[in-house]
């Protein structure tokens, strides 16, 4: 399950006039973390702060040019500036991909650069062979939930204090998670639970959700 090169992917469709996104290399750590430090400060206290950290990047991430590790990053560029950047993360005993950070610069929030987060995320898990891929979404905005549902996410469930974010200048608090998925695995390969495997709440949820599930 080798992470498919960017240029295999149908990119263009979701990269503004002027942009280029890439896969991040080793001399561009620095500016990365300045970077998201700026555009999102509010992760510097919960799951995202090594995003924040330049060994983070040093041990854990799969740099253009070098050998694969779990987690990929992609910048997207404009005039050689840095101006977004999208972190996915695989596993791959498992087989699933987990959409980890997107941050965009805000004065390009409006250039439709955040569509290249759910489409990454879809494209390499669908590329790689992957049965299920996932990501958690802040509640804090509503953006990003409308985002990852026009690229095909289902709802599956919210999770109630998952992360911990700066909410308001000096006030951290335990923010509440949308958790999206999409399933590529093939029916033949899943394994459906017959009612009796599972208690009555998890039995309703279950039918709730089954339908787009098993998709």
């Amino acid at each position: 399950m080798n992470w498919a090169s960017l240029h295999t992917l149908p990119v263009h469709t979701v990269t503004p006039d002027g942009y280029e996104h890439e896969q991040l290399r080793r001399d561009d750590i620095e500016a990365v973390v300045r970077n998201i430090r700026n555009w999102y400060p509010d992760i510097s206290v919960g799951a995202g702060h090594g995003f924040v950290d330049v060994s983070f990047y040093q041990r854990r991430v799969c740099l253009a040019g070098e050998p694969e590790t779990d987690v990929i990053v992609y910048v997207c560029k404009k005039a050689g500036e840095i101006v977004s950047m999208t972190a996915i993360e695989r596993d791959s005993t498992s087989a699933t991909l987990q959409g980890r950070l997107a941050v965009v610069c805000p004065e390009h929030r409006n250039s439709g650069l955040a569509r290249f987060g759910p489409f990454i995320l879809d494209h390499q898990a669908s590329a790689m062979g992957m049965a299920l891929a996932y990501s958690r979404v802040s509640l804090k905005h509503i953006y990003a939930q409308r985002l990852v549902e026009r690229a095909g996410f289902t709802l599956v469930g919210i999770m109630p204090a998952s992360d911990r974010e700066v909410v308001h200048p000096g006030v951290v608090r335990h923010v509440p998670e949308a958790l999206y998925a999409k399933v590529y695995a093939p029916r033949n390969m899943q394994f459906f639970p017959a009612d009796d495997y599972m208690t009555d709440e998890v039995r309703r949820m279950w039918h709730y959700l089954f339908e787009s599930v098993r998709r």
